[in-house]
């Protein structure tokens, strides 16, 4: 199996998913640098959401992040998230066809690394981690973004009006502070359907000026509390991501970051 092409590192306060820097209460989140119809449009998305209590509760996470190319399926990275203690495991098969496994802390960046179901050591166990922590960055924005856009180091501007297929769009520009994430020279151009407050699609540019990069945000679900689109089909591209086998509960499964001594199975 193929690696995904990598599309974008996706700049991001990662920490501040970790339900300990959440918070029920808009005061406090970080409006610096944001105008007021924005955030305005930012309220509603998050409202149309359920409401950030909703996102706060769901203490476990789960998913699929596959990557499609003419209808051929060329990755599959599956995510497990504790969002109360910060504990992860992402397992999945690289470009060479290796089985990989990682379990590690998001706050420590400490863990456990396996190749073909055998412990990996040293400066490769360290490469493996900091490979797992930064497809956490990418994946989970990539899920999550509609409930990020008032996180700490988010700036919003009001960037206009547009009609795409005869529905009309208001749009918000995304941009981060200079010390957020791990490229904040990302910006986003935000497409949202005022009559339902959902993101139907957003472009992405590297840096300030370049050449976006548009998907479009499809097949919108509900799962247990949490509300999230599942497939990103990319403009002029026979190309989607997909997300498959969500699981959102407020209970952690037992066992799932516990390995195995000496031997990690692949689910």
């Amino acid at each position: 199996m193929q690696r995904f092409p990598k599309i974008v590192l996706a700049a991001l306060f990662g920490l501040c998913m970790l339900a300990a820097c959440a918070s029920d209460s808009p005061e406090d989140l970080e409006d610096g640098g944001s105008d007021a119809r924005a955030l305005k449009i930012a309220k509603e998305v998050m409202k149309a959401l359920g409401g950030r209590g909703q996102f706060n509760a769901v203490r476990y996470l789960s998913f699929h992040f596959v990557g499609e190319r003419d209808s051929q399926r060329v990755s599959d990275w599956r995510h497990d998230w504790d969002r109360q203690k910060g504990d992860y495991r992402l397992e999945g098969k690289n470009d060479k066809g290796d089985e990989l496994l990682m379990v590690f802390n998001l706050l420590s960046r400490e863990g456990e690394a396996y190749k073909n179901g055998q412990p990996v050591e040293g400066e490769e166990r360290r490469a493996l981690l900091e490979f797992a922590y930064g497809r956490f960055i990418n994946d989970t924005y990539w899920l999550l973004m509609p409930y990020k856009l008032r996180d700490p180091g988010v700036m919003l501007t009001f960037d206009g009006e547009e009609v795409i297929n005869n529905q009309r769009y208001e749009i918000i520009k995304l941009r981060f502070a200079p010390s957020v994430g791990l490229t904040p020279q990302n910006v986003y151009r935000v497409f949202v359907e005022p009559s339902t407050s959902r993101i139907h699609r957003w472009e992405y540019f590297p840096e300030e000026g370049k050449e976006p990069r548009p998907a479009w945000w499809n097949d919108w679900r509900q799962f247990d509390g949490l509300t999230l689109a599942l497939e990103r089909k990319f403009e002029g591209r026979n190309t989607r991501l997909l997300f498959e086998n969500v699981v959102a509960s407020k209970e952690v499964p037992p066992g799932i970051f516990i390995l195995s001594k000496g031997m990690a199975t692949l689910f």
